[in-house]
């Protein structure tokens, strides 16, 4: 079976992802080092990027320190798990 980029993306949305999407080095140009492709794997033609709710009573105690007063707990919806992609 050939991966393609919609399975990529209804992977994503089945397992709670909220926003997906496609990064290419010509998308990422001019942003910051740390989001040079080639940095990690030189031969690179694409990103795959998303995002998840974040719990913050399910994360790390020490890592969840490290963002104290940064992150505001708050009560997700269903809303807030309804892909926007």
């Amino acid at each position: 079976m050939d991966i393609t980029n919609e399975l990529i993306m209804e992977y994503l949305k089945i397992e709670g992802g909220v926003h997906a999407g496609f990064a290419t080095p010509e998308t990422l140009e001019g942003g910051l080092p740390s989001a040079d492709l080639s940095y990690v794997m030189p031969s690179a033609k694409a990103a795959i990027v998303f995002a998840l709710p974040l719990k913050l009573d399910a994360m790390d105690p020490d890592r969840r320190a490290m963002y104290e007063g940064e992150l505001e707990p708050q009560e997700l919806t269903e809303e807030d798990f309804t892909p926007k992609f």
